[in-house]
């Protein structure tokens, strides 16, 4: 009997881990050896960056799943409320570090070489996968509910040939799911004061004359091993101080570039600011680093000497 199973990666890359098993691709052609907390990737990675990523991701479930075993049964109603949980949660989770994903992987590893697979057995599975849901920071209705959806297929697997090779793939394909869907959309990198408009101290602090300075970056992020940029296409970049407060907006280019303008005079002073990133939507990414950025008076000698070359920092738009 073949009893191949795989853990949740560290990246939540299901599609690309359970089809290495298979040798199919993905509809987005994304293949790769298995990777776990256990072990290391040595192909291409395909991590959902933007939402639209993470819609796509759930929208392929049901296809992750037909490949486990082509032609096994899926009962449509069961797809559908799965996906409608995972939709739930997409973007509001973070990620809950080995010791949240150590009891479920261990579990795995117990199960799957068993040759039936017992009501025990799958109440170990639901009660483990449970709690790594939880703690990703999901809500006790939305465990709840992911578990529901998993004990139906589970439900659907113990009638099945291979029914343990059926249901640790499942859950563990879902896990992954999670993983990858859950976090907010790319958290960007520390922004830098536009070139010209002042002095780059370094890479998390800079010194200007101007009362509404601007703030430059890209924004993108690492699609895989080659280093192909994924640039999130109808988002924002926003300017944001500690307390929430939103100091500047402005569209992110096709090229991934940014340049935020603080949109009222500021005080002389220190200020520490932060960038983030929002989509049509309205979903957002976490804070990026902070940059703290000086403000000092008009008469101040330094600001005759702005245009001096200092340490630059990370190249930007306007650099």
């Amino acid at each position: 009997m073949d009893r191949r199973r795989f853990v949740p990666s560290p990246e939540g890359l299901e599609g690309r881990a359970l089809l290495s098993l298979f040798g199919h691709s993905t509809p987005a052609q994304t293949t790769s050896k298995t990777t776990s907390l256990f072990g290391t990737s040595t192909a291409n990675d395909n991590i959902p960056v933007t939402f639209r990523q993470k819609e796509l991701r759930v929208d392929h479930v049901p296809y992750y799943l037909e490949r486990i075993r082509p032609g096994r049964f899926l009962p449509n109603d069961t797809l559908t409320q799965l996906q409608t949980d995972l939709r739930a949660v997409t973007g509001t989770l973070h990620w809950p570090g080995p010791k949240g994903l150590e009891e479920f992987n261990h579990v795995q590893r117990e199960i799957s070489g068993n040759s039936s697979l017992s009501a025990t057995d799958a109440h170990t599975l639901s009660r483990s996968f449970g709690a790594a849901v939880k703690a990703t920071g999901a809500t006790p209705g939305e465990v709840t509910n992911l578990q529901a959806d998993l004990n139906d297929l589970t439900r659907v697997d113990t009638n099945s040939p291979q029914p343990t090779f059926l249901a640790t793939n499942d859950y563990a394909l879902v896990l992954e799911t999670i993983l990858g869907i859950g976090r907010p959309i790319q958290r960007p990198t520390t922004p830098v004061l536009k070139a010209n408009t002042g002095l780059r101290l370094n890479v998390n602090d800079g010194v200007t004359g101007h009362p509404e300075p601007t703030l430059v970056g890209t924004y993108s992020a690492v699609q895989n091993s080659t280093s192909t940029k994924v640039v999130a296409s109808n988002t924002s970049m926003e300017i944001v101080d500690a307390n929430d407060k939103v100091h500047g907006s402005a569209p992110i280019y096709n090229n991934g570039d940014y340049s935020v303008k603080i949109d009222a005079p500021l005080s002389p002073g220190l200020y520490t600011f932060y960038v983030r990133a929002v989509d049509n939507q309205g979903h957002m990414s976490n804070f990026s680093p902070p940059y703290k950025l000086k403000i000092i008076p008009n008469k101040h000698p330094l600001v005759a000497a702005e245009n001096l070359s200092g340490p630059k920092g990370p190249k930007a738009l306007g650099t």
